[in-house]
């Protein structure tokens, strides 16, 4: 998710972020607001004496449904200059940390977290409330070091929800947001963009639940107990209640309580927190819950839901039924820290008034074939009974060659539901100590039955063939490995709510790269270039690893009534599939120190004033030593295999202006399917039409004859259309709803159903905004089309050198096979209570810790990420020659960016001929930029160790053997043409590419002559369908 290379605005050090959390825009289902420690104030390495830079945290943003991310800090940051900065109450904190981000209707934002001096006790939980006014098509989150941002998500402000002190730590909340019941919402003052002034929003927000630890000390620094307390907000977070303690009837004066989470009942409002027990001397481990029937104002009694022994080393596991514990295991300089913290999320009853399902998740010891930790849930029916629990993913996984992976643990789950289903998300170790080899099919044509290119082979590797026990043990440490590092995978499961719902196979969600080296015995097989070991030694100056205490799955939590009312998403609804976004922390972009010394840190790029302090040298970069600190977190949209969205989804409408929303449909299954498209309802006084009326300047729009309300498309396998929706009404916020439905035939056909609604929330605001780089006109008043394409580049995209040796690796083989420390004590001794060096605060017994990964800037995941997905980057698979390796293949990319006012639908034509008949491919790409270091294209000499980006292509439109077509009929913009070959796209940036083998040398420079553009700057007034013609011949 950190896209940029200046400070703060991006991560110019190559530094950590991890723990994010995430949320949807209620007003724009493409509008992400994210969250994550995040270090990459970071510039000096720790030093015997003076201050470094320390973890804050980091505000992500993404306007196209995680596509792409910007990214900055949250407003308060020690240097912070901005007006937002300088008043906010968290500017006298040096530090903060344990983001949640969280969304409430009418576009709202919450991200709740603490900030804290390091060294002391002294802290604050905070709210920061943010706004989505969805009112304009692009924007910068970035904010410099004195400026405002000037994208459509507001930030509003910060609160205080309570402050510790010198004996009581402050740690890791969690938050929910309801809808309103039964009157209330708030009016909020709502900055825009500068030149823009205030815009007053009334929003149906309703009751703000966040609940946190306290850690209690004695005088001297002893560790007493830690307590669960809750506060609530009833006016959109601006004020809090005092805070209560909802362990009180649990003798807290000795227990310790850690890692709260709250969910909320959609029809009845009930809430609910569940949090883990350490084991103490009176207390036996467990998770522990509370109920709500008042809107938060007081609870039941906390109650055990499920009670375990502590684990004994003297009793290790062996097999499914015990000895069962929590899984926990602490930090040590081979080993991350992680506790059994609970998830909770409740099913819809389907009726108002009635509770529906609880479902709860933790991750326990002694249930998998040899005893492994497994993701555990109860589903209970009410609030006062706990049916026995039941793993939710206790099979093995395969490969595609039958090899099946039953051993390792799961942990960290988390839990979402939207639209009639239940998600599970976790961390998965089964095919740790294996590696994916690629075999392309023979011929070289999709599989019939999912798609795929290739059949991937998972080889187990170190020593996982000779002696799997030293790899499958109690813990998930890498003490004792000699060969290769423990490695994760980030998984998803889902089902149908019920007392014992039936999860689908699991399903990975992590992606990796994959192609070939040139340092192993079969330098021509396709193989895995990256991995995720999160045991590598990051934190404390190289010497332990920190991986985050949470991950985060995130749906649209809430929905408009047509009554101008909220309910939450959480229904079934055939129209409506529910897409889910998962964010979690990856190494897999970590590369190991070439000394092998993991504190030999240097901050890429030249030296200079140190960022965090001036009056410090940062350090030269050394080649081989700036990208030991890269963890980053990833994100993954995950889809039922469709998706309909819109880059905007307000536009007041007029009776004399014709406004033109753009739908994206998108096709993310291996298969090619049929939709047909409908407009579910006319605005009144007017149209909405897929055809465009005639403009009649300063008369009203004569509507076209007829009206086309419905169009039927086939999109070919991971490939999208877009189509433009033409609207007049005499209501500025008359609503629009375009229904999706499958119509592949049997047997293919698999129900996908979805729609986007435009002007569905009657509380937006009613003024439009300019995008950034508008060249002119006030969108508000006219719309302008108006791309620009570039001549076309030409390369190859099989690399300069595709055997060289795993330039994305993070060294899951060890630096140092002797382990870092092995006389460290037990680092999977499940101690709450030991302190962290990596902690916020060193004295809280389990704070967590600020790690930068970003969700994953490579294309969002649909449906399940898959390695075998067709690759933008691959030859056509529909070339006649399945010989992929003795023809050179070229690229001829052309950069397109609107410089109109607002997006449109372009239709993109190849135009000429093709004698020979050579296989094309056609591609339309988001391009997404990432930083990265130049020394690991080149490792020395002047061009090493330099700042700069890596592209990440996200395709949305993937033709093979487009057609060739007459340059007689350039002007019909193919709006009723359902053809697969009918290339679409809307924007913003996009990136057209078209592929071809090259049968002769002389074929390379020909093509650069002959490829022109035809379609240069339009501009239009009212609305036209603007095409993007590209010829060859």
């Amino acid at each position: 998710m950190v896209s940029g290379i200046t400070w703060p605005d991006g991560d110019p050090f190559l530094q950590r972020q991890n723990e994010p959390s995430i949320a949807v825009s209620t007003r724009n289902a493409c509008h992400l607001l994210a969250g994550a420690n995040d270090y990459r104030t970071v510039d000096l390495n720790f030093l015997a004496t003076g201050e470094t830079g320390d973890a804050w945290l980091g505000l992500f943003k993404s306007f196209d449904c995680g596509a792409s991310w910007q990214s900055t800090l949250l407003p308060g940051y020690p240097l912070d200059k901005t007006p937002e900065g300088i008043g906010s109450p968290l500017k006298k904190w040096n530090a903060a940390s344990d983001p949640v981000v969280r969304s409430g209707p009418s576009g709202f934002f919450g991200y709740s977290g603490i900030a804290f001096t390091r060294g002391t006790n002294q802290g604050q939980v905070f709210f920061s409330r943010f706004l989505d006014l969805n009112n304009k098509e692009n924007g910068s989150a970035a904010t410099g070091a004195v400026n405002t941002n000037a994208d459509p998500i507001r930030y509003l402000g910060t609160s205080v929800i309570a402050t510790g002190s010198a004996r009581r730590f402050l740690d890791k909340p969690w938050m929910a947001i309801d809808i309103v019941r039964g009157g209330g919402g708030c009016t909020l003052q709502v900055p825009q963009p500068p030149p823009n002034g205030v815009v007053t929003q009334s929003v149906a927000v309703g009751n703000i639940y966040v609940a946190f630890t306290a850690f209690n000390y004695s005088q001297v620094g002893v560790l007493l107990s830690s307590q669960i307390l809750f506060s609530r907000s009833s006016d959109c977070g601006t004020t809090w209640s005092t805070p209560i303690i909802l362990t009180a009837n649990d003798d807290d004066n000795d227990s310790l309580n850690q890692g709260p989470t709250i969910a909320i009942d959609p029809r009845t409002g009930f809430v609910y927190v569940a949090w883990r027990r350490f084991a103490t001397a009176n207390h036996r481990d467990a998770i522990v819950a509370v109920a709500s029937i008042s809107g938060g104002h007081w609870f039941t009694p906390a109650v055990p839901v499920i009670t375990l022994p502590r684990f004994d080393p003297n009793h290790p596991l062996t097999g499914s039924n015990g000895p069962f514990s929590f899984f926990d295991q602490g930090t040590s300089g081979t080993s991350m820290r992680t506790n059994a913290y609970p998830s909770l999320a409740v099913a819809d009853s389907g009726s108002q008034e009635i509770p529906g399902q609880i479902y709860l998740a933790w991750s326990q010891r002694g249930v998998g074939p040899n005893g492994e930790a497994r993701i555990m849930m109860v589903a209970s029916p009410t609030t006062l009974t706990w049916p026995k629990p039941f793993p939710i993913d206790n099979g093995p996984l395969s490969d595609d060659i039958g090899n099946s992976f039953a051993r390792g643990h799961q942990f960290m789950p988390q839990l979402a539901f939207s639209g009639g289903k239940l998600v599970a998300v976790y961390y998965d170790q089964r095919i740790d100590h294996t590696r994916g080899f690629y075999t392309p099919n023979v011929p070289f044509q999709p599989d019939p039955s999912d798609g795929r290119l290739y059949k991937e082979d998972r080889v187990p590797e170190g020593e996982l063939p000779a002696n799997p026990g030293a790899v499958f043990t109690s813990f998930f440490d890498d003490w004792g490995l000699t060969q290769r590092r423990h490695t994760i995978e980030m998984m998803l499961s889902q089902a149908v709510p019920g007392p014992v719902p039936a999860f689908t196979p699991a399903v990975r969600v992590s992606q990796y790269i994959f192609g070939l080296r040139g340092d192993v015995s079969n330098p021509s097989q396709l193989q895995q270039l990256q991995e995720n070991p999160p045991n590598l030694p990051l934190f404390a100056n190289g010497s332990v690893p920190f991986f985050g205490d949470y991950i985060d799955v995130a749906p649209l939590m809430m929905v408009p009534t047509p009554s101008g009312g909220w309910i939450f998403n959480t229904d079934a609804n055939p129209n409506q599939a529910p897409v889910f976004y998962v964010a979690w922390t990856s190494n897999q972009d970590v590369r190991p120190p070439v000394d092998g010394n993991w504190k030999h840190y240097t901050p890429v790029g030249a030296g200079g004033p140190s960022v965090f302090d001036p009056t410090q040298p940062r350090p030269n970069c050394v080649s081989g030593q700036e990208g030991m600190r890269n963890q980053n977190i990833y994100a993954s949209r995950v889809t039922q295999g469709l998706l309909v969205s819109s880059p905007q989804t307000l536009k007041p409408l007029s009776p004399t202006l014709q406004r033109t929303f753009v739908v994206l449909v998108q096709n993310l299954t291996p298969a090619n399917r049929t939709f047909h498209m409908t407009i579910a309802n006319q605005p009144p006084g007017g149209f909405a039409s897929f055809t465009a009326g005639i403009n009649n300047p300063g008369a009203p729009v004569t509507p076209p004859l007829p009206v086309t309300a419905a169009l039927d498309v086939d999109i070919p396998p991971y490939s999208g259309i877009t189509r433009p929706v033409f609207a007049v009404s005499s209501s500025r916020l008359a609503n629009i709803t375009v229904n999706v439905v499958e119509t592949t035939p049997a047997p293919v056909n698999s129900g996908l159903a979805r729609f986007v609604a435009f002007n569905s929330d009657p509380s937006s605001p009613l003024t439009l905004l300019n995008p950034d780089g508008s060249t002119s006109g006030d969108v508000g008043i006219v719309e302008i089309y108006s791309p620009s394409t570039t001549d076309p580049t030409i390369f190859n995209p099989n690399a300069p050198n595709p055997n060289a040796p795993n330039p994305n690796g993070p060294n899951t083989g060890l630096s140092n096979p002797n382990a870092p420390n092995p006389n460290a004590p037990n680092p999977n001794a499940p101690n709450p209570n030991a302190p962290n060096p990596n902690a916020p605060n060193p004295n809280a017994p389990n704070p967590d810790l600020p790690n930068p990964n970003a969700p994953n800037p490579n294309a969002p995941n649909s449906v399940v990420p898959n390695p075998n997905a067709p690759n933008p980057n691959a030859p056509n698979p529909n070339a006649p020659n399945t010989n992929i390796t003795n023809a050179s293949i070229f690229d001829a990319a052309y950069t397109v960016t609107n410089l109109g006012n607002t997006t449109g639908s372009y239709h993109v034509k190849l135009v000429g001929n093709n004698p020979g008949n050579i296989p094309l491919q056609l591609t339309v790409n988001k391009t997404n930029q990432t930083p990265t270091s130049s020394s690991y294209e080149n490792p020395t000499g002047p061009a090493s160790c330099q700042l700069t980006t890596e592209n990440h292509n996200n395709v949305q439109t993937l033709i093979n053997n487009p057609p060739i077509v007459s340059p007689v009929n350039l002007n019909d913009p193919g709006i009723q043409d359902p053809s697969s070959g009918n290339a679409t796209f809307g924007f913003p940036l996009r990136c057209l590419s078209r592929r071809a083998p090259c049968p002769t040398p002389s074929w390379e420079p020909h093509t650069q002559r002959r490829l022109t553009r035809l379609a240069g700057r339009h501009r239009t007034r009212g609305v036209r369908l603007v095409e993007v013609c590209l010829r060859r011949s």
